[in-house]
């Protein structure tokens, strides 16, 4: 349900008396804080876990549905996941042009799934690579729909100090999602089939639909909740969880003061190094991820003979760091984003290297592949925390010297929101540097070619910050984002 949004100034409330709009069905069980954090979080994972339920059964299904030879099978898989990655990185910032304008946040974060089950509909029906491939470019679009509108949704629910807090939640939902998707996709394929990996998406589809209509932002609440008797010009206040009409006012002014300084923001993160290696760190760690995507189930299936349930639960050890996230946290916080970041990717070299190593369906190779997995999945989980740190580190300072510039937010939602377009970034490269390459030149090649760009993205990070035993005010701020 849409309810229009009515221009307010600060001496001004909007209260919708009984007989003009009716005041809609458990309105603050539906705009509390925790019912928007949990069904932006539920969101999110049934994103994620749709996307990542496929990645094993994805070339199998290609064979099998639209007569593509087996040896083209991993030329085809890249393809596929090429085109849902660079759909969601080329729709991110159209989807946030409209996000400015008012009343659109919740149109597109509910357009996110209609575009979701468009994706599934056509993935169900399609016969033919140019079918799959439209199902992907909506599956990415739906993605960018979902991710951008659910955190402006977020945002706009909370305090900024708590925002580290509640998008850590949000973050932990989608690695769930990106842990158990592959396994159990595989595992419904292996036992129930095609049909029934799609009818399992269409499940969680509907369930998430429930969720997105029932959603009331704070925003729109506030006009039923806020009375006219607390206006703020007869010296008033009125919170009771929810936000005063002067915070509405306040915040609606924040907006405005930072789409107007945007352009000053942009070309200061330009002039900070700091951000522009973390960022281009972050790239790599989702070219590394978006690349075994792509190449692992071929491999496994092609040269170690395994069967798709097996395949599903390769991809557990890639995953399973993101339950340690708040360790990870910790130990960053600790020892400083320079020491971690550079030791992450120095290590994660010859992991990635060492699995040219595989070449047999043996115990002995089964193990050491499952174990440089989960190093290669450490690696990348322990950096991205520091990286994360590292970047909101840097935008606190340009905070602090230019006040309001990253608008109500403030740095931290700046931090999510950089490093999310760098990982969109990372999926495209992803395909291109690990799929293609695996089609030309094989496993081996492939593997060596991720081993030598991880040793090379070490060097940068020596420019990054090191840790410090005295914090700084900015730390009070920082601190919810341990556990992201």
């Amino acid at each position: 349900m849409y309810y229009p949004r009515v221009p307010m100034s600060e001496c001004e409330v909007v209260y919708f008396y009984k007989g003009n709009n009716e005041r809609p069905l458990l309105l603050r069980q539906r705009s509390s804080q925790s019912f928007i954090v949990k069904t932006i979080a539920l969101s999110l994972f049934v994103d994620v876990f749709v996307y990542a339920m496929l990645v094993p059964i994805l070339p199998t299904i290609i064979v099998s549905r639209s007569e593509v030879l087996f040896e083209e099978c991993q030329y085809w898989n890249s393809a596929l996941l090429l085109s849902e990655a660079a759909s969601t990185l080329i729709f991110s910032p159209i989807f946030g042009f409209f996000l400015s304008f008012p009343g659109s946040r919740q149109d597109l974060y509910f357009f996110g799934l209609v575009f979701l089950f468009g994706s599934m509909a056509l993935f169900t029906t399609a016969q033919s690579t140019p079918w799959f491939i439209g199902a992907k470019v909506l599956q990415g679009a739906a993605t960018s729909m979902t991710t951008l509108a659910g955190m402006e949704i977020l945002t706009d629910a909370v305090d900024k100090h708590h925002l580290g807090e509640l998008f850590s939640y949000v973050g932990t939902a989608k690695s769930l999602g990106l842990m158990f998707g592959p396994p159990i996709g595989s595992m419904i394929f292996q036992y129930g089939g095609f049909y029934a990996i799609c009818g399992m998406a269409f499940g969680l589809i509907a369930l998430d639909l429930v969720l997105r209509l029932a959603v009331i932002e704070k925003k729109v609440a506030a006009r039923w909740i806020t009375l006219p008797e607390y206006c703020p010009c007869k010296g008033h206040t009125y919170t009771s969880g929810y936000f005063s009409c002067e915070t509405i006012f306040n915040r609606d002014q924040s907006r405005q003061r930072s789409d107007a300084g945007s352009s000053i923001a942009f070309f200061k993160l330009l002039g900070k190094p700091e951000i522009m290696i973390s960022l281009w760190a972050v790239i790599i760690g989702g070219l590394v991820i978006s690349a075994f995507h792509t190449t692992l189930p071929i491999f496994v299936q092609h040269d170690l003979h395994w069967d798709t349930l097996n395949i599903g639960f390769i991809f557990i050890p890639l995953s399973f760091g993101a339950l340690l996230h708040p360790f990870f946290a910790w130990i960053c916080e600790r020892f400083g984003s320079r020491t971690i970041a550079f030791s992450s990717f120095v290590l994660l070299s010859p992991a990635l290297i060492s699995l040219h190593l595989i070449e047999q369906n043996t115990t002995l190779h089964k193990s050491i592949i499952y174990s440089l997995l989960a190093a290669v999945g450490l690696c990348l989980d322990i950096c991205g925390q520091a990286l994360l740190l590292e970047v909101q580190r840097a935008l606190s300072g340009i905070e602090t010297e230019n006040p309001g510039i990253f608008g109500k937010s403030g740095a931290i939602a700046q931090a999510f929101g950089l490093q999310t377009v760098a990982h969109f970034g990372g999926r495209v490269l992803g395909p291109i540097q690990g799929g293609f390459m695996s089609f030309a030149y094989g496993w081996k090649v492939m593997t060596l070619g991720l081993g030598v760009l991880a040793l090379l993205t070490a060097v940068p990070m020596l420019w990054l910050s090191a840790g410090s035993k005295n914090r700084s005010d900015e730390d009070a701020e920082r601190q919810p984002l341990l556990g992201a």
